[in-house]
């Protein structure tokens, strides 16, 4: 007996629910994947060089970073930035009421590998209003200056782009939270 009209459109509709079923499961573990790896990141901040040049008051902070990825999936990474602020054990650095002194952004557009890293090195100019007040805090705080780098990773996702903030004190120890920025 040949199959009905009737049974062989029921039959195409279990086999599309079938294929989108199979999709779902698909994405769903696309997805798992990606909030797996987003989570383990971890970034690493080194030590933080500054240059005052008197002559013009400027200055540049340096740093290194790095970012690994302990899992078995690839992430997008479209952009570093780094947000750093001075500080010392015995007394609080300020200009215009932040102890924000320099911020830099490093494009990559770069694929962060399964078990891979990328390193990263960057040079922010120091805020004009905080290079000679930096320069006279650091020399005076050589043995208790601390230096913090709030750094976002911009990451490329099935929604679109998402910007975890990681706080270190300059090299590489995280701390949970990061002085208030001069800017909000």
């Amino acid at each position: 007996m040949e199959p009905t009209k009737k049974q062989l459109v029921a039959l195409v509709y279990v086999g599309v629910s079938l294929i989108v079923a199979a999709w779902g499961v698909q994405l769903t573990s696309v997805q798992t994947q990606w909030f797996s790896a987003f989570s383990n990141l971890r970034p690493d901040v080194g030590p933080v060089s500054f240059a005052f040049y008197p002559n013009n008051s400027t200055g540049l902070a340096s740093l290194t970073a790095s970012v690994t990825n302990p899992t078995n999936f690839g992430l997008s990474l479209t952009s570093i930035s780094f947000v750093i602020f001075a500080n010392s054990t015995s007394e609080d650095f300020s200009a215009r009421g932040s102890s924000e002194v320099a911020s830099s952004g490093v494009g990559l557009d770069a694929l962060l590998p399964a078990h891979g890293y990328i390193n990263v090195t960057s040079s922010a100019t120091i805020y004009i209003d905080a290079v000679n007040q930096l320069n006279a805090f650091l020399a005076n705080h050589t043995a208790d200056a601390r230096i913090f780098v709030q750094t976002n990773l911009y990451l490329r996702s099935p929604f679109g782009i998402l910007a975890p903030t990681y706080c270190f004190e300059a090299p590489g120890r995280p701390v949970s939270v990061c002085p208030l920025s001069r800017f909000g």
